[in-house]
């Protein structure tokens, strides 16, 4: 079952990171699961749900017209037709990179996804890093 090792707090505090950078990057809209992210013992890797209408109007750029919005594993410059935007656009995603990661640790324990150190007794902190992008809500394209 989907999310079945999160626990709703833990689900919360991901909600809690997506609403930090949805301030400031207006097109990120929500979080999934990343792929396989149980593989992973000292980070935890999440999917970004990106609003495609959004991402157009934040960066001023030209959506590829014939972007699979089912697939995964897409880089936040995916989606650009003009490659002049590519070099701004990765900078923004380096940026929410590393929100994602100064943000997390500060996060009410009880919000924070843990794993098991040397000491059984001890449960560490996962490091929260950015598995890849789940882009929705294309533009309407002019043909």
């Amino acid at each position: 079952m989907k999310y079945s090792t999160l626990t709703s707090q833990q689900r919360k505090g991901f909600d809690l990171i997506v609403d930090v950078l949805n301030k400031k990057y207006p097109f990120i809209v929500g979080w999934d699961q990343y792929d396989g992210w149980e593989v992973y013992t000292a980070n935890i890797y999440l999917t970004l749900v990106v609003d495609l209408t959004k991402y157009q109007e934040y960066f001023n750029t030209r959506i590829y017209k014939y972007l699979d919005l089912k697939s995964r594993g897409y880089s936040l410059i995916t989606p650009v037709g003009d490659m002049t935007d590519v070099d701004r656009i990765m900078d923004v995603g380096l940026k929410i990179d590393q929100t994602m990661e100064n943000i997390y640790p500060y996060l009410p324990q009880e919000y924070i996804v843990r794993y098991p150190g040397i000491i059984s007794d001890v449960f560490l902190a996962r490091n929260l890093k950015l598995g890849d992008y789940l882009f929705v809500n294309p533009p309407k394209m002019e043909t």
